[in-house]
């Protein structure tokens, strides 16, 4: 948990499902406080997007790109680029911020992710963390109150300078602490076709295998190959080839020995059949 300074009681949290891409149209920015279950596709819309989390593990896909996110961890994108999310375990808890490109200065926006830019993904420490909460708590009752002020964009202003100073710091982008962590989360995520078990990944990264699943037990909260798992399965979601390619490709493409083990493995992560998810998908 990274909640010591949430400024949030359990009854300020907002529903899910309140549609902030489309409010954000209107109203310039929007900010919800919720206990997310993920999205249910991958998705897109015109705005900038701040994503903080403050407990649970989550997986996010941006442009393609794989990014774990764990407690004090944010990520800024262009919500140009197609994106979901999926807890690893049930639900984790995270502040929401869309906002338009026009309640930034021109100096600050000029730095900000463009469409095909890779996402900030930083980390924040419990020491900065008190002052950035505090923030986001005056930044959602203003942006309800009145989005447009100048209150409110220099609320939004502030928070985003404290996040560009660790994003475009040398190693201010990276997400998790642990060294290790680290190199073997980026490696899954750019080898979601490998084949390779638990004591191979290990000695990959010169750790012993009970070693590196204690780092991702107390991180994560899972196994490294549980870890691994899940984001082979969003990763492929995420990518064209889950509408276009046979489900023995998909399998190969994502390291499965058998049609049967991915199928299996589908319907635990995504809670349907490719089937059944592919429909999903083409209902729009």
């Amino acid at each position: 948990m990274h909640t010591e300074f949430f400024p949030f009681a359990e009854k300020d949290l907002d529903p899910v499902g309140l549609m902030l891409h489309r409010r954000v149209l209107h109203t310039g920015i929007a900010v919800d406080v919720v206990r997310s279950f993920g999205t249910r596709r991958p998705h897109r819309h015109q705005c900038l997007e701040i994503v903080f989390v403050h407990a649970g593990t989550a997986i996010w896909s941006v442009g393609g790109l794989l990014h774990v996110l764990v407690p004090g961890d944010v990520v800024v994108f262009n919500a140009d680029s197609t994106h979901s999310s999926r807890p690893v375990h049930g639900q984790y808890l995270r502040t929401g911020i869309h906002f338009l490109p026009e309640l930034v200065p021109p100096h600050l926006l000029a730095l900000l992710p463009g469409p095909h830019d890779p996402p900030w993904v930083v980390s924040v420490p419990e020491r900065d963390a008190k002052l950035l909460y505090r923030k986001l708590y005056h930044l959602r009752i203003h942006s309800q109150e009145a989005p447009r002020d100048k209150k409110t964009q220099r609320l939004l202003t502030s928070v985003l300078s404290i996040l560009s100073g660790r994003a475009l710091a040398p190693n201010g982008g990276d997400a998790l602490d642990r060294e290790v962590l680290r190199a073997v989360v980026r490696y899954m995520a750019s080898n979601l076709a490998s084949e390779e078990s638990l004591k191979e990944l290990a000695r990959r990264f010169y750790v012993s295998e009970g070693h590196l699943c204690h780092l991702f037990r107390k991180e994560f909260g899972c196994s490294p190959m549980k870890l691994w798992q899940i984001m082979k399965i969003e990763g492929i979601c995420a990518s064209p080839a889950i509408e276009t390619c046979s489900v023995d490709e998909l399998a190969r493409r994502t390291g499965f020995a058998t049609r049967r083990g991915f199928e299996r493995a589908f319907q635990r992560v995504k809670g349907s059949t490719v089937t059944e998810y592919r429909s999903l998908l083409a209902s729009g």
